[in-house]
């Protein structure tokens, strides 16, 4: 859902507004992860933050709009490898860093 309204919301108002707005958006949700009082608020944080997870496809139109042709695999490999890096390291990060205490990991990460 996200993808598809953000993508559709960027083609008319400009790939770097909804880029930036929804990367501080979720800095936001991240941040009040640290505070919450109950699992139901962590749990709806926790969704609103997956729905700006729709920049990774902004930023591949991105990528695609400003390379030529012949860049345009290489860039969107790179942007592809980060996305997949980010999904390895940042759990065996935050479970690494829960092993110390749970709220520590938040803080450290938000």
């Amino acid at each position: 859902i996200g993808n598809m309204t953000l993508c559709t919301l960027s083609d008319h108002v400009g790939r770097k507004p909804v880029l930036c707005s929804c990367l501080a958006a979720t800095c936001a949700c991240y941040s009040a992860m640290v505070v919450v009082g109950s699992v139901q608020q962590l749990i709806a944080l926790r969704v609103l933050q997956g729905f700006f997870c729709g920049t990774v496809a902004c930023a591949k139109i991105y990528v695609c709009d400003c390379t030529t042709v012949e860049e345009r695999a290489e860039y969107l490999a790179n942007v592809g490898s980060a996305s997949a890096l980010s999904i390895v390291m940042g759990p065996a990060l935050g479970g690494a860093c829960a092993l110390v205490s749970i709220p520590f990991a938040f803080q450290l990460f938000a």
